[in-house]
């Protein structure tokens, strides 16, 4: 059965971590005892995770980590950094592309002419 395009799309993102900032998002974090020790660790179970942890039906999106934005961002919110910030911050980028790419649709469809406006 084909999907047709009206049909909304399960994506899921994933945090993904620089290697040359494993170490920085470890002495930051607060749930550091719930970090592994190394990123090639990390990577092996994120990995895994990706493979046999999330249904085929999910589209899985890797989100680029950068540690320092994403301890500016826990700042600006009073929230402390760990895993559940860090899972908010990823859905919030992944929820923001997903916006963004509805409304550039839209506009298309619709055009400038017709006063759309998406908010």
């Amino acid at each position: 059965m084909n999907k047709s395009a009206n049909e909304t799309k399960i994506v899921t993102g994933i945090a993904w971590y620089r290697p040359e900032q494993w170490q920085r998002l470890r002495e930051v974090s607060e749930d550091v005892e719930n970090l592994e020790e190394t990123y090639e660790a990390w990577l092996q179970t994120a990995e895994r995770m990706i493979r046999d942890g999330i249904p085929a039906d999910i589209a899985v999106e890797k989100v680029d980590l950068d540690v320092e934005e994403v301890l500016a961002w826990c700042n600006v919110r009073g929230l402390p950094m760990n895993a559940t910030a860090r899972s908010r911050y990823v859905s919030e980028r992944i929820r923001q592309k997903y916006e963004t790419s509805v409304a550039s649709r839209a506009q298309q469809l619709v055009g400038p002419e017709r006063g759309l406006r998406v908010l």
